[in-house]
């Protein structure tokens, strides 16, 4: 077995363990349930984590005044701008990613597993970064 043919194993395995067979059904079904479960952990969040009393009618009653007031603070200017920009930086990587992929490499199968091969190191070496930062 080459390391093509192991690499569509591992995809096609990876993909019915979390797809199914690959149906249409199968797709919006996952969909759902990942929206209901998003939904039900953001409104238990909100339940479960009420706001410090200290910062309690803190904000503006209007929100374009309270993000008006975000904005006139300048420490909160630069960090929404990084904010900005490792977005943007992750989100062109992934954009990249794909179309090389399928444009330059020619293999669009596999555009997951690179996407995957990028994010996972990185998801991993975020405690190094934080005792790195500490």
């Amino acid at each position: 077995m080459s390391n093509r043919d192991a690499i569509l194993a591992l995809k096609e395995s990876l993909c019915e363990q979390i797809i199914g067979q690959g149906h249409l059904v199968d797709r919006l079904l996952i969909a759902i349930l990942a929206g209901i479960a998003t939904t039900l952990m953001f409104f238990w969040m909100v339940y479960r984590v009420p706001e410090r009393t200290v910062h309690q009618g803190r904000g503006g009653k209007n929100a374009y005044r309270a993000f008006a007031d975000v904005l006139r603070n300048p420490h909160s200017r630069i960090l929404l701008g990084v904010f900005l920009i490792e977005s943007l930086g992750a989100a062109v990587v992934n954009v990249l990613t794909t179309y090389i992929s399928e444009y330059i490499v020619g293999t669009p199968d596999y555009a997951p597993m690179y996407i995957l091969l990028y994010a996972l190191p990185s998801a991993a070496s975020v405690p190094l970064w934080v005792r790195l930062a500490g």
